[in-house]
């Protein structure tokens, strides 16, 4: 095989494990984010006291 063949995988092997690793790293920061949280404990917060209300 060519040596700029090789290259140019290597380079497109980088390119996509940086891609998944960029989107997951955004993935990660939106489920452990101090926002996220807040907003889950709120919503939480929410339907408890619309069961509360309902008894």
């Amino acid at each position: 095989m060519d040596n700029w063949l090789k290259a140019l995988l290597a380079t497109a092997c980088v390119a996509v494990i940086a891609g998944v690793g960029y989107f997951a790293s955004l993935e990660y920061g939106a489920k452990y984010s101090s926002g996220a949280k807040t907003s889950e404990l709120l919503e939480r917060n929410k339907q408890t006291l619309r069961a509360l209300d309902g008894n």
